[in-house]
């Protein structure tokens, strides 16, 4: 694999180029990815520095230390009570704000930044993000993100992390034409502003796998959790161009990433319903506000906790059909 730096609309960003012909393009700015395109356009990423700057929607955006909205933005830790300084909706754009600096390496690229303790969360982080390309032997281009906080805090933290994909295939100008299956056994109940409901109410069982034949206009916003692994121990999330029989194949370690949301995008001012967002996350959100939580985000210090995300699109530009399980 190759890497090269790149001037993305004067801010500043690299290449990653492997011998297959795939690519991507990652920003400095929050390590967000811009570009992923193995054969074709299959990432829905932020096209000049004025998106990149004002993240609508978190088009690729790496969630931590924590994972969608806060309830009012407050939360309670340890017995001590806290208030973001800045966006009461708790939303976390914290790594988003963060310029990235790379570390050498051949074989991947190697991305750190430090997050200081602020009002609101007085815990410093460390963050490293890792990106790689690469081609398997089953005939598929493979793009892999792997994230991981540090606790450099004197204290135990509240940390959660999560990633947000935003997947398209090459021919298809929207969703609607797409399938999507998703191997869980229980849905997240939220309200408008996504944060879950209170306790056990939080969960709905649903038939194992989602599917979802034709998207169609179906408007979705919803965390699945119970996830089912496959043979090998992974989780997919599976995305279909059914025309073609090309498949995005989504990856993530159920121990990592318990949950994954998908998301139609329909209010998104540009861009709306042209990809489908599939988050995988270590924690639900408002999960600092959640008893039954405690468990996954608690840090120890010195402690680090880390998500790795892999996606595969069939190599070769006149498709390939996907493989049976």
């Amino acid at each position: 694999m190759r890497i090269t730096t790149h001037d993305f609309d004067g801010k500043p960003a690299w290449l990653l180029s492997a011998p297959g012909g795939a690519s991507a393009l990652v920003a400095a700015r929050g390590a967000t990815l811009l570009s992923w395109s193995p054969d074709g356009e299959v990432f829905s990423g932020y096209r000049n520095a004025a998106e990149l700057e004002e993240a609508a929607g978190g088009r690729g955006l790496i969630e931590a230390p924590w994972v969608g909205p806060l309830a009012g933005g407050r939360y309670t830790w340890d017995g001590q009570s806290y208030q973001l300084e800045a966006d009461t909706s708790g939303r976390c754009l914290r790594v988003h704000d963060c310029e990235f600096q790379r570390e050498r390496s051949a074989d991947a690229l190697i991305l750190r930044a430090e997050l200081p303790a602020v009002t609101g969360y007085p815990w410093p982080i460390g963050l490293q993000v890792v990106y790689a390309l690469g081609d398997s032997s089953a005939g598929t281009h493979n793009l892999s993100v792997s994230v991981e906080v540090t606790n450099r805090g004197e204290s135990c933290a509240p940390v959660a992390l999560a990633w947000n994909g935003y997947m398209r295939f090459p021919q298809l100008a929207s969703i609607s034409k797409m399938s999507a299956t998703v191997s869980a056994r229980t849905k997240i109940a939220a309200d408008a502003q996504g944060i879950p409901a209170p306790g056990d109410a939080a969960l709905t069982g649903v038939s194992t796998p989602v599917e979802w034949p034709v998207l169609g206009a179906s408007r979705i916003d919803s965390t699945f959790t119970s996830l089912v692994p496959t043979s090998d121990g992974i989780v997919a999330t599976v995305l279909t161009d059914p025309a073609r029989e090309r498949d995005i194949i989504l990856a993530q370690e159920p121990s990592e990433a318990p949950y994954v949301r998908l998301w139609t995008g329909d209010t998104l001012e540009r861009g709306a319903r042209e990809a489908l967002l599939v988050a995988p996350a270590s924690a639900l959100p408002n999960a600092f506000n959640r008893s039954d939580q405690v468990g996954r985000v608690a840090l120890a210090p010195g402690q680090s906790r880390s998500l790795t995300v892999t996606i595969s699109y069939p190599a070769g530009a006149s498709g390939a059909a996907r493989k049976s399980n």
